[in-house]
């Protein structure tokens, strides 16, 4: 008798990523692609069976969504069949091996899942030389975070160690499952403890909040696309010992010394006095979750006061008032946060900072070492935040990636960013007590700011048509403003990743029609949307394809619109 699918809903952190993974188009912004390093004699069948294992044991890796009654939910398949692909690299020159082996990770990284379909990852076996391997993972991040690939990593040794040696797998099984936890989570934030939270993040983040202001290079070309690439970042040793150091001197934590410092750096070009920057947590309160793969990571806003002219060491009391506070309301999902209503026209997507804790580097076994990269490893040439300063402890060091959207960003203002960043922290660990003032101007921000204005505010044209005033009391209620004129463009009205996302679900329901974020972004006006969607009413045949059939007027819309752009100066 064939076994029933288990049906579970999303988790809040799932819920987040569902919505906005139906506003972007054919886009691998959430593959998370990785490459350990195995390295010793490899039995390729056993380390085959050993990730069967793995997927047998969590049903997050049997997990495809579907839509049921309006809203999405996660199905665990029975059974997946697994064989793990194997690539033979070894006769090739040494260079073309690493080109070829390169390019198999770039491809196999860049290439989107679709969520209706089991399973959400791949796995690829390279053969470099007879004792040294990569298996090349990708894996959609709604079914996985940073800790799970580390867990993957120690249970995939646990496991092959065992098999090779004609043992039976000894780990115990899991005490619950990842749909199990979301039913949890879904109970435990509820009632009083959701108002609770809620009700300190509307006061943390209450009254006029603007977007965080970045050193643009192309300020005009849109954020929504997410074609992005990173710039590796080193601090050495001894630096990292005496960041450490300062901290435990401090009572405070490296991460909220390292958050203070990037803080400083973005106000040494922006000059911007009231600062959101966001970063992840882990969401792994109960002990079971240690062991479960899956998603559990939530976003959390971090706003710092930067008036008055603080000392770095009065900026990183604030920090770390800041910082604890949010930790007590870490549980409200990010989306609930960005929804409050001066929040809706506010762009919370700017800037990420993260400090990543590895538990190991590798593992040896008797045979076999396997080993954990670094971030610049494999990278799927996306960017979600248009920019996100990445760091884990590496070695006795701090390493990591500044990733940014290419387009807005020159790789040389990057580059400058990094230099920066190295040289700040080296001074404020010297000379703690220095001011904001006292720090160079790392741009003319006044002139920035004047060229960032608009020049003249849209005239208000009241909608007239049926259609066109439908379109404009769905923007009002998503963007939450009080009048959207027929030539109002949706972006600058404060549209961002998450409003993209309401307003396409909304205007879907409404019109019965598919909508794509290439529509929106092609037709960014109440009077030309309208125009597009009236004209698609009347045509026999649908207009609205599937997204892999979009690709190319994704590609003339975007040229268009950078065209628009670079019209308007």
């Amino acid at each position: 008798m064939e076994q029933k699918k288990q049906t579970f809903p999303l988790s809040f952190s799932q819920e987040r990523l569902w919505y906005h993974e139906q506003s972007i188009v054919d886009c691998p912004v959430y593959n998370i692609p990785i490459a350990y390093e195995l390295n010793g004699q490899l039995e390729p069948k056993i380390l085959e069976k050993s990730l069967e294992t793995i997927i047998n044991r969590h049903d997050v890796l049997r997990t495809y969504f579907l839509e049921e009654e309006d809203k999405p939910v996660q199905m665990v398949a029975p059974e997946i069949e697994f064989s793990l692909t194997s690539i033979d690299l070894r006769e090739l020159p040494a260079e073309r091996k690493i080109r070829q082996a390169e390019q198999i990770a770039l491809e196999d990284s860049q290439t989107p899942f679709n969520l209706t379909e089991a399973p959400l990852w791949r796995f690829k076996l390279l053969c470099l030389e007879a004792d040294k391997y990569q298996l090349l993972v990708t894996i959609h991040h709604i079914i996985c975070d940073h800790w799970s690939l580390h867990l993957l990593m120690e249970e995939l040794a646990t496991i092959y160690q065992e098999l090779s040696q004609g043992k039976n797998n000894s780990l115990p099984p899991l005490s619950r499952q990842y749909g199990e936890f979301t039913l949890w989570q879904q109970e435990w934030l509820n009632g009083k403890r959701r108002q609770k939270q809620l009700a300190s993040w509307q006061e943390t983040l209450g009254g006029d909040v603007s977007s965080l202001d970045l050193p643009f290079d192309n300020p005009m070309l849109p954020t929504s696309n997410y074609q992005g690439t990173r710039e590796v970042i080193t601090i050495p040793s001894e630096l990292t010992h005496q960041l450490k150091t300062f901290s435990e001197q401090r009572e405070v934590t490296l991460f909220m010394t390292l958050l203070t410092a990037f803080e400083i750096l973005l106000y040494q070009y922006n000059q911007q006095e009231d600062m959101i920057v966001c970063s992840p947590v882990s969401g792994r309160h109960r002990s079971e979750t240690k062991g479960m793969i899956g998603y559990f990571n939530n976003i959390i806003p971090l706003r710092i006061n930067l008036s008055g002219n603080p000392s770095f060491v009065d900026l990183l009391g604030r920090v770390r008032q800041t910082a604890l506070q949010a930790y007590k309301n870490m549980d409200l999902p990010f989306q609930t946060i960005a929804n409050l209503p001066n929040l809706k026209r506010v762009s919370l997507a700017r800037a990420m900072f993260a400090l990543q804790h590895s538990p190991k580097d590798e593992i040896v076994l008797s045979d076999l070492t396997i080993r954990y990269p670094n971030f610049q490893n494999v990278h799927n040439g996306t960017a979600n935040f248009e920019l996100s300063l990445l760091l884990e402890e590496k070695e006795g060091g701090l390493r990591g990636v500044l990733d940014y959207k290419q387009g807005i960003f020159e790789p040389k203002t990057i580059q400058a960013l990094i230099d920066q960043f190295l040289a700040l922290l080296e001074s404020l660990v010297k000379e703690p007590e220095q001011t904001l003032l006292s720090l160079p101007l790392l741009r003319d921000v006044r002139a920035a700011k004047t060229a960032k204005q608009p020049t003249s505010e849209t005239p208000y044209v009241a909608p007239e048509k049926d259609i066109e005033r439908q379109i404009a009391q769905v923007w009002q209620d998503v963007l939450q403003v009080e009048k959207v004129s027929l030539y109002h463009n949706f972006f600058e009205l404060g549209g961002h990743s998450l409003a993209i996302a309401q307003v396409k679900t909304q205007l879907q329901a409404l019109f019965n029609q598919e909508i794509t974020v290439v529509d929106l972004f092609s037709y960014p006006t109440v009077k030309t949307l309208a125009q597009y969607l009236s004209q698609d009413q009347n045509s026999p045949v649908p207009q609205f394809k599937t997204i892999q059939r979009n690709a190319k007027k994704q590609k003339q819309a975007l040229q268009r619109l950078k065209q628009r752009r670079k019209n308007h100066g």
